[in-house]
């Protein structure tokens, strides 16, 4: 699956602007972004860590 992915992302970065991969990610970057946000407030997600890197572990 991870190689696939991957091989997903390298035929896209051959076609697209990286800009426009950007764009593609924002809604599902800022909608994981929000759910730890609340989860945070919330007390069930950890508050010691940044925000930054607990999205990018979501992603990966």
């Amino acid at each position: 699956m991870r190689m696939r992915r991957a091989a997903l992302l390298t035929a896209a970065q051959t076609v697209l602007p990286a800009g426009r991969l950007r764009e593609w990610h924002t809604g599902a970057t800022d909608r994981v972004e929000q759910l730890i946000r609340r989860g945070q407030r919330q007390g069930v997600f950890r508050t010691d860590l940044p925000i930054t890197w607990l999205v990018n572990a979501v992603h990966t």
